[in-house]
């Protein structure tokens, strides 16, 4: 949930610009996601050397994993009865996001 939370800016560009992004939208937005990350959690008064730590691994994680990113994000817009991935796929990739809480 803490996900979708975080990528409500994401998911308006991701309705603007479509699933197809360039290289540099990508980076965009990986940048935006880690920024707005560590803006959170700094908030929220978590050490900063913990908070680096969670953010860069999360952002790490949305790089390698942005072809699925894009495709939950794609499936929230069109609001598809049917995930354009299948449910092992989303909780894979849920699972490395909360591995960096670790």
């Amino acid at each position: 949930m803490r996900i979708m939370v975080q990528t409500s800016v994401i998911l308006a560009l991701t309705i603007i610009s479509g699933p197809s992004m360039s290289e540099d939208f990508k980076e965009s937005v990986i940048n935006g996601y880690k920024k707005r990350c560590i803006e959170v959690r700094t908030n929220k008064g978590e050490d900063k050397e913990k908070v680096m730590a969670i953010c860069s691994c999360e952002s790490s994680v949305l790089n390698d994993n942005f072809t699925a990113f894009e495709f939950l994000l794609a499936g929230a817009k069109k609001q598809l009865d049917k995930p354009m991935l299948s449910e092992e796929e989303i909780e894979e990739f849920k699972e490395k996001i909360k591995a960096c809480l670790k």
